[in-house]
């Protein structure tokens, strides 16, 4: 599904290259039955009508509405991924103009920084969005609108584990912005990395792919308090794999890190 959307994307993006082609064209004072012909031999059977040509020239539509619709497959979109399916919302502004948004909640003000300016990446903005303080909620937002992102990680929150063959590429940067967003770190009485989580889909998708890169991760599930749900824990305790976590993943989040690192230290003394 991932790689479907990607290249439904570059389908609309061919889409947009015609649009700004026929308004090259009418620029130069060429009828709209001459540019249908040209783009007609151009792009073949993508090539629109005569009066959407028309239309997109006199500014009545886009082909693409008003979103930016470019995206790639990077290390950066499996940051996102990650971040996500930890902490990551959508919605949709359904009055006036209908708008996707891709939504980020953290009390943490460099993990909201991180997801802006890695989400800016992916889809090729100029523009990173500010983190958004809320006094009533008592975190930070980020919210970008993206119609093609917000469709695929709906896809990929019903079905996290089409996406493991992408994350084996990237599995640095999906498992940094999931830790940024579920992880911690514990020093008290079991010195380890936590992933807590709901989602058993995600949380079997995360033991393969850390399985998969050296690691021995441990699963525990908990009742929630409450509530019907399960919490389910990924646990990363060995010295090895500590270390190997914070020199090939780490966190964006400062005091994460810091913890991880004073952790390391304690243990190697204790040795």
């Amino acid at each position: 599904d991932l790689h479907r959307l990607i290249r439904r994307q570059r389908q609309m993006c061919i889409r947009d290259r015609i649009y700004n082609d026929a308004k090259r064209l009418r620029k130069r004072g060429y009828g709209y039955k001459r540019i249908y012909r040209i783009l007609r031999r151009k792009y073949g059977n993508r090539t629109p009508t005569i009066t959407t040509i028309r239309r997109w020239v006199l500014g009545l539509c886009k082909p693409l509405g008003y979103y930016n619709l470019t995206l790639h497959e990077s290390a950066d979109l499996a940051y996102i991924l990650g971040a996500f399916l930890g902490d990551g919302t959508l919605a949709r502004r359904k009055k006036g103009r209908t708008c996707h948004y891709v939504i980020l909640a953290t009390k943490d003000y460099d993990f909201a920084i991180a997801f802006s300016t890695r989400m800016a990446r992916v889809i090729s903005s100029s523009k990173i969005v500010t983190p958004v303080w809320s006094k009533k909620h008592r975190y930070y937002e980020v919210r970008y609108s993206h119609i093609i992102l917000y469709y695929m990680l709906k896809r990929i929150r019903e079905e996290p584990f089409q996406i493991y063959d992408f994350i084996k590429k990237y599995p640095s940067d999906f498992l940094r912005g999931l830790y940024d967003a579920e992880g911690s770190v514990s020093r008290e009485k079991n010195h380890r990395i936590e992933c807590a989580m709901t989602n058993q889909k995600c949380i079997r998708l995360t033991v393969e792919l850390l399985k998969a890169i050296g690691y021995q991760p441990r699963l525990y599930k908990t009742k929630n308090k409450g509530k019907h749900k399960h919490i389910y824990r990924i646990v990363l305790s060995s010295l090895d794999d500590l270390i190997k976590f914070a020199s090939e993943v780490g966190f964006s989040i400062r005091r994460k890190q810091r913890r991880l690192l004073y952790l390391i230290k304690a243990l190697k003394e204790k040795r």
